[in-house]
């Protein structure tokens, strides 16, 4: 039987992040496994950059794009939305997102009023409210199980979890059975392999010497993601080493003058940098040139950097979180520090630093652990398995709805 999908998403590719890139990757996973997959988000670019509502990527790939707009504007635009989506030829509503928008809650309007089964993957950050700032109450109680997500968790046919620690949190909102644990998805198919020339070519960019340990961390640039602790860890790391090199790869945003301003403040224009947009080349470039890789987020759904880094095998520093202890075990695929703890990160990157068999060694059980767990082939299957499931479940208690109608009658 082969579905066809709506896959509900707010912000797709061509914008670029872990949320998007997860999304594509499920989308174009699906269609790989016959599904017919027709994605619904909002911004009307498509991939190829041009001004377009409807775009087909392929027979089984489409992309309907709506144009965020004003309030004023909005009805118009919500009307039509809503419309498509009771009106469209669809087996199962796909959502993805934790925030309750008007295209996730239409989309379960849609999916109760015409009986079509529902798949919730919400993508929660554990621990986000613990840093959200007092005077944002309001969103917090909107946000962070407040109306919104626990309606969507309640309406959903089945939800899909990260982690074994983000399930936990869905328990005692919505039955146990309803929930799937099954993690983020890295297609090893699209995992770069630079060349030498190209390992020089991001080196002369940025002005990196190949006698220097390059110390990569990588995401947006953005407060939760931690790079002032990084930043504030190296002053300790050169007390032992003084050629080391920081640098943070992620597109530039207003928090990157913050970080620029604290590079500055603590004399490290020579040692720390921000590299600004990069291709997927040249991060890949990027990647295979590190001597290790930090994520010192503060919060995640689920870490996905220390994944991209044991694509190349290198060795990871992670915060120290239920969700990273899922994916590194201490001492043997990487090294756990506490959040927010700059000194201990310190002492974490010096013991790699001086011990390159350990590193190398934790990098390649990584890798391991990567392609035992966490490939497209391995993760894409058992959400595919996951979709069917829930449609002829449906389905099963539609028939049994209709038989036990016709014996009353």
């Amino acid at each position: 039987m082969n579905l066809r999908i709506a896959l509900i998403i707010p912000t797709f590719p061509p914008i670029v992040g872990g949320l998007e890139r997860l999304s594509y990757l499920i989308a174009r996973g699906l269609a790989e496994q016959n599904f017919s997959v027709t994605v619904i988000t909002y911004s009307a670019y498509s991939v190829d950059g041009e001004r377009r509502r409807v775009v087909d990527i392929n027979q089984r790939l489409r992309i309907r794009r709506y144009v965020r707009v004003s309030f004023q504007e909005g009805l118009k635009v919500s009307v039509g939305l809503l419309r498509d989506l009771l009106t469209m030829s669809v087996d199962l509503y796909y959502l993805v997102s934790y925030v309750p928008s008007y295209l996730l809650l239409s989309s379960i309007f849609a999916a109760r009023l015409r009986g079509i089964p529902l798949v919730y993957q919400p993508i929660f950050q554990p621990d986000r409210p613990v840093f959200q700032k007092r005077k944002r109450k309001l969103t917090s109680s909107l946000f962070d199980f407040g109306f919104g997500p626990t309606l969507m968790l309640k309406h959903a046919d089945s939800i899909l979890a990260l982690t074994a620690y983000e399930a936990s949190l869905y328990k005692k909102y919505v039955p146990y059975y309803k929930i799937n644990t099954i993690p983020e998805p890295v297609d090893l198919r699209s995992v770069y392999r630079p060349s030498a020339a190209e390992e020089e070519e991001i080196r002369q960019r940025l002005g990196l010497k190949k006698c220097e340990k390059i110390i990569l961390s990588v995401g947006r640039i953005v407060w939760n993601k931690g790079f002032d602790i990084l930043i504030k860890a190296v002053p300790y790391v050169l007390g032992k080493y003084d050629n080391i090199r920081g640098v943070i790869a992620g597109p530039p945003t207003k928090h990157a003058v913050y970080l620029n301003k604290l590079i500055q403040r603590k004399n490290l224009g020579s040692h720390m940098s921000l590299s600004g947009r990069l291709t997927d080349a040249q991060l890949a470039a990027l990647y295979s040139i590190s001597t290790l890789v930090v994520c010192s987020s503060r919060y995640e759904a689920f870490f996905r950097v220390p994944l991209e880094a044991w694509a190349y095998k290198k060795a990871v520093v992670c915060t120290d979180h239920p969700v990273s202890r899922e994916l590194i075990q201490d001492g043997e695929n990487g090294l756990l520090f506490k959040l927010g703890d700059s000194q201990m990160l310190a002492e974490q990157l010096i013991y790699l630093l001086d011990n390159k068999a350990i590193r190398d060694q934790m990098g390649l059980k990584g890798y391991l652990k990567l392609i035992a767990n966490y490939t497209a082939d391995i993760v894409i299957p058992k959400i595919a398995q996951t979709c069917h499931k829930v449609v002829h479940s449906q389905s099963g208690n539609s028939s049994s709805r209709r038989s036990s109608r016709k014996a009353m009658l």
